[in-house]
């Protein structure tokens, strides 16, 4: 018997190569990550509901976490990019950031922003790009879900059509597409669950990183809580359920106790420093960092009863995190972004 067992990873290895050579490398990849361990929630962790998730050009994917069933939900035309989703407060409809194939060249990665009915249905036009380089992302609705937050990247181009700047703001956007300036030179913003503040990003234009901040739902005043020098890059501030705290993503270790102590222990991956999630207490300031092994690009969202169960998309996997474990539900072939809705 142990000798049969040895043949497996070698039939294995013989099949990938095999479909490498007649179906492409995408098809290796997929088959290869289904063929990793997933985990399965424990019977006495109630948690119900659907993980809709983003893959880039692979569509929009749905995780039953009832069943633990994943699929892709909705594909647009092939060389479609769809980057962002938000799910209204009521589980109505979903706030997506997509773009149509190119024209020309490459997909950049601009998106307009669309709405869709649920359980399904064609989406409808919220708020469409005048520019190439435009952009409408990181939707982030109401508690009313009356409108949305949502990061506007401006385009400013001489009367020749050079580019002349690109601006990131955030814009408080009506659902028949009206929109207004909150704030200005910010990203990613998110309100707390009283409505009340909200946290998001503000990009340094000189070193490329982002620094965390605090501000009233009208946008003022704001005040930093962890500067742009502190990581390589932010994504993904939410506040806890109790409002009290603020999780993110953070590239790299943090630059004091890189200076301070050298270099950080652990591989560096390779198309950037490994991400982990971090938890920041708003009233004593203290930064403590949760995940114990570097994810790559992980975007969170929290679940819809605000208990302590965060689940994270990253390019590892799909995975839900409660204060003492981690599982890994599904399988995927990108990062993206995610959102937590009821179940129909």
């Amino acid at each position: 018997m142990r000798a049969r067992r040895r043949h497996w990873p070698m039939a294995i290895a013989g099949l990938l190569l095999l479909l490498w050579l007649v179906a492409g490398n995408s098809v290796v990849h997929r088959l290869g990550m289904a063929l990793m361990r997933l985990d399965s929630l424990p019977p006495d962790l109630m948690v119900d509901g659907h993980l809709y998730y983003t893959q880039g050009f692979d569509g929009l994917w749905r995780h039953d976490l009832r069943t633990g069933v994943s699929e892709q939900w909705w594909m647009p035309t092939d060389g479609s990019l769809v980057s962002d989703v938000a799910v209204s407060p009521d589980g109505s409809q979903l706030a997506v950031a997509w773009a149509p194939p190119a024209e020309a060249g490459f997909q950049t990665g601009s998106t307009d922003l669309w709405l869709m009915a649920l359980p399904i249905s064609e989406p409808k036009p919220l708020v469409l790009r005048s520019d190439v380089l435009e952009s409408w992302r990181d939707p982030w609705w109401s508690d009313e879900g009356g409108w949305l937050l949502v990061t506007h990247q401006r385009v400013r181009r001489d009367p020749g059509g050079d580019l002349l700047a690109v601006r990131l703001d955030v814009e408080r956007l009506a659902l028949d597409g009206t929109s207004h300036l909150l704030l200005e030179n910010a990203e990613q913003a998110a309100l707390s669950s009283d409505g009340k503040r909200l946290v998001y990003l503000r990009p340094d234009p000189e070193s490329g990183s982002q620094g965390l901040m605090l501000a009233q739902s009208d946008g003022s005043p704001a005040h930093e809580l962890v500067s742009s020098t502190t990581f390589r890059a932010l994504a993904s501030p939410r506040f806890t359920p109790d409002d009290q705290a603020i999780v993110f993503s953070a590239s790299g270790d943090r630059q004091d106790r890189i200076q301070r102590d050298g270099p950080a222990a652990g591989a560096v991956m390779a198309h950037g420093a490994p991400w982990n999630i971090w938890h920041l207490d708003i009233a004593t300031r203290v930064l403590s960092r949760v995940t114990t092994s570097a994810l790559d690009g992980p975007a969170l969202t929290w679940s819809l009863d605000r208990s302590d169960l965060l689940a994270v998309l990253a390019a590892e996997g799909l995975f839900l995190r409660s204060p003492d474990n981690m599982w890994r539900l599904a399988a995927v072939t990108t990062e993206g972004k995610l959102a937590w809705a009821p179940a129909p």
